[in-house]
């Protein structure tokens, strides 16, 4: 794995995403995370985003939901 050229705007991001703002406790899953990486979460997926090719689709989830918009309103989940 190559490392990100922005290491310190990859901790800082880092820092921005994992904010627990809800107090669910989730920071050890961010150590954990860098910790199996060797490098900072952010930087990797970026990384990873930096080597695809125009023709790739990537699809990028949150924590947040989803529902599936492509259906009727009536038949959504």
């Amino acid at each position: 794995m190559t490392t990100s050229n922005f290491a310190a705007m990859d901790d800082r991001l880092d820092r921005l995403v994992n904010l627990d703002l809800g107090g669910r406790g989730v920071e050890h899953l961010s150590a954990a995370t860098r910790l199996l990486l060797g490098a900072s979460p952010v930087g990797a997926a970026a990384d990873k985003l930096a080597a695809l090719n125009h023709e790739d689709v990537v699809l990028v989830t949150t924590g947040f939901g989803f529902a599936r918009l492509d259906l009727p309103r009536d038949r959504r989940e």
